[in-house]
Formats: C-alpha cells, structure tokens, sequence
C-alpha cells in the first residue's frame, strides 16, 4: 500500500465540511471521565465493551474524532482475507452506517435492489420504514455511501437480491427462516449453515447480524485504545454526532417552551421548532465520514497495490 494511507494519530480538531454550513447550537458538556472496566467472562459472548460512568442508562458512546473513524475503517479495509467469499463488507458495512444513521438491524438488510433505480445508478436517497418505530425516514446517499455501495457491488458480483453486507467468513450462513409478529413485522431470522432445504432449493446468504457488528466495533476500539461504551449502536450515535456540529441556530428552545406554557421542552423542540430541510440535506451530503480513506484504498486496489490479509 502506499505510504499515504496509513493509520493516524487521534487529533483534537474535527475537519469542516468543504461548503460552508452554519454553526452549530452548542454541544453537551462532557460527562465524568470514562474509563474502562474489565469484567469476568461469563457465558456467552459480551457484546457491548462495559465501561464505568455516571448513567445508569448509558448504551453506547459515539466516536468523536475522524481520525479514530478514520482508522477503524482502514484497519478493516487492510484485514480483508482473500479467501473470503464476499470482501470488504465489514469496513463498508461501517461506513455505511455512520454516513446514514440507520439503526444496525435496518442497515444490515438493505438489498441491491433497495439501493439502484430503474437504470441501474446508486439512487440519492431512499426512504425507510424503521423497524423498530414504524416511521418513515428520509435516508441520504452522500458521496462517500455511493463509493462503498457501488464498490461492494462491483467486487463482489452482487445480483439485485442480494443483501449489500453479507458475512465476510468462510462459514456462510443462510436464512431457514424468518419469524414475524402479530402486526407483520420481522421478529427473528433464523439462519442456518446448510445451503440447501429439504427440497433441495438453495437457500438466501443471510447479512450480518447486529450481534456480528458490534463484536467488530469492539474488537476495533479495543485495539486502538479507545475508552468508552461501545456497540454497533455507537455508529447510528457517531452518525448524529456530526450531522449536529457546526449548525447555525441562534433559537432558544427553553424560551420558545416557556413562552407557549409547555410543562416539557421536549414537545416545543419536537413540534414546533422546525429544521430547514435544505440546510440538512446540504449538511448529509457533506458529512462523507472515512472518505479520504476510502478514496485511496479503491485507487490503491485497482491498481495492484493492496494485499490480502492472508
């Protein structure tokens, strides 16, 4: 690989985005120090690095600095193994999310499909029904998301039912079947290692598992040396976390609460204090969170530069 791509160390400013966007409200002040705690292996596999802090309902914590995304999703990229079946879905299943704020359990099901148009182009967005509300969302396709998509697309010979992010293993496993709830929605996928069902039909490759992904985002935080709480929730937070900075918004929410009589700031903030739909999307387009890398990588891989990882 060239020596322009290399892993660097975590800096204490944050790259702007290239146009020119608002300032942002100011952000949360930062809670106790974090550190890590180590526990006892129990039974089964631990998939949320434990950390100390002052909330007892702490989920996950996002990444911060663009050079510890940056160097995930490089170290991912460089450990690909040329015997895996489907490359690079890992690292693109990492920025994938990051760049979109999918939750990992509705990113991880998009299929080809979900993502083209009628000619075959990467769509500039796509609207998803969230699995876990129900509410639709208006999803953004910025640069650095179509690269990975079309890449995934091209390297590994994706059809239009394919899932984009499919297990990078030897140990393929395949949907046996699917279980839902009593309103239609997906409950469980039920997998399977056997490739074929008892009438000899070739069973669908499954994508990865949420609890597949966080094990990745964990193993990567801890070989950097990053301190804090971490999962495959700690994306869709990395996600909000730069879609907020740098926002001009002089408005006051606890004025606005105080003058409409509302007893929760929550309720003026959700209904009626409105986001500028062009000053969003101009900021989602920007974001393009590990593209730099992800640039040099493809360029260094149709070149002849990069080697497997065994």
């Amino acid at each position: 690989m060239r020596s322009s791509i290399r892993f660097v160390p975590r800096a204490n400013t944050t790259n702007l985005a290239e146009e020119e966007i608002p300032k942002a409200l100011p952000l949360p002040v930062a809670k106790s120090e974090i550190k890590v705690v180590l526990k006892k292996k129990r039974e089964g596999r631990n998939l949320v690095a434990r950390v100390s802090i002052n909330s007892e309902n702490h989920s996950a914590d996002a990444f911060t600095n663009k050079n510890d995304i940056d160097n995930i999703l490089l170290s991912l990229l460089m450990n690909c193994k040329s015997s895996s079946k489907r490359k690079f879905t890992k690292a693109l299943a990492f920025l994938f999310v990051i760049n979109t704020g999918y939750r990992a359990g509705d990113g991880l099901i998009i299929r080809v499909r979900d993502v083209l148009d009628d000619n075959g182009n990467i769509k500039d967005y796509i609207f998803l029904n969230e699995s876990k509300t129900g509410k639709s969302r208006k999803v953004y396709f910025n640069k650095a998301v179509k690269m990975a998509i079309q890449f995934l697309i091209d390297i590994n010979h994706l059809t239009l039912n394919n899932y984009l992010f499919a297990g990078e293993g030897n140990r393929t496993a395949y949907i046996h079947h699917i279980e839902y709830d009593e309103d239609g929605k997906v409950k469980k996928t039920v997998t399977t290692g056997e490739k074929y069902d008892e009438n000899g039909v070739a069973r669908e490759i499954a994508p990865y598992c949420v609890s597949s992904l966080s094990r990745i985002i964990i193993q990567e935080a801890k070989k950097f040396g990053l301190e804090g709480h971490f999962s495959s929730h700690c994306m869709r937070k990395t996600f909000a976390e730069f879609i907020s900075r740098d926002w001009v918004d002089n408005r006051n929410p606890i004025v606005a609460s105080k003058a409409l009589n509302h007893s929760d700031v929550r309720t003026t903030v959700e209904y009626y204090l409105t986001v500028d739909s062009q000053k969003l999307k101009a900021q989602w387009l920007n974001l393009n969170l590990g593209l730099e890398i992800l640039e040099m990588f493809i360029e260094d891989y149709y070149n002849g530069k990069f080697q497997y990882n065994g």
